[in-house]
């Protein structure tokens, strides 16, 4: 594959220029003002966060919080509500098992507690952080990890920012880069600058 130079331009200034701009998912606005009308506690508002993280689908993760307010378990229906792509792995009632190992790992904590155990005033180390713990709940993995940060610093505000790609942990965006930048003797730390 060969792929020009104005092209690999076009794509850093494309990305400058998103990044520029500060755009972001379109539920995050949603979910806050939908917090702040129902005036939810901050539990509610993570659980909330959470079966939102797991369904990907906000009726489908407000229909459970409809029902339990506070971290519990999925009843049986629940497990057949809309699970959008992003999270295809959990559908066939494993989000089931992925809200039971949430609650589990959480266990005594708060779930702010357990988000932010450890935290500094640095929001990269908090990420490095929450890298780790978030993907220990069964069925969660890097994008899982990735959107439940974004969601945690866009939605509740708690400081958190990705120090790289976390390309270190992958294959496939790894290759993809790789491919784009047609050479594919590339290290993990150059892609990452």
């Amino acid at each position: 594959m060969n792929i020009s130079s104005n092209t690999i331009h076009d794509l850093q200034t494309f990305t400058a220029e998103f990044v520029a701009s500060n755009d972001i998912d379109p539920v995050y606005p949603v979910l806050k003002s939908f917090y702040s009308k129902a005036n939810m506690t901050t539990e509610e508002q993570l659980w909330c966060t959470y079966l939102y993280l797991a369904y990907y689908n906000i009726p489908s993760a407000i229909s459970v919080f409809s029902r339990q307010r506070l971290p519990g378990s999925i009843e049986q229906h629940e497990t057949k509500y809309t699970i959008q792509v992003e999270r295809r792995g959990l559908r066939g009632g494993k989000v089931s098992q992925n809200v039971k190992s949430y609650n589990a790992i959480i266990g005594s904590y708060t779930q702010l507690d357990w988000i932010t155990e450890g935290f500094t005033s640095n929001p990269y180390t908090n990420f490095t952080i929450f890298w780790e713990r978030s993907q220990k709940i069964w069925g969660n993995g890097r994008w899982a990890a990735f959107k439940w940060a974004e969601l945690l610093q866009k939605v509740h505000n708690i400081p958190l920012k990705s120090p790289d790609l976390r390309l270190k942990y992958s294959t496939g965006p790894l290759e993809g880069f790789r491919r784009l930048l047609e050479n594919g003797n590339y290290t993990v730390e150059e892609l990452e600058k």
